[in-house]
């Protein structure tokens, strides 16, 4: 979950039930399941926001 960007919250709950989690970039809370992250599911705020300055 962490390498995919997600902080857990809760102790892992099996392979294909929600996980609580945190997105590490743009902290909002998220229920990715094990086999999501692992077919390459990734937090889907992240392009509706803008982090730090403009470029």
């Amino acid at each position: 979950m962490e390498e995919a960007g997600y902080i857990p919250r809760a102790p892992f709950p099996g392979r294909s039930m929600p996980w609580d989690s945190t997105c590490a970039t743009c902290h909002e809370h998220r229920r990715p399941t094990l086999q999501q992250v692992e077919t390459g599911t990734r937090c889907h705020h992240h392009g509706r926001r803008r982090y730090g300055p403009r470029p």
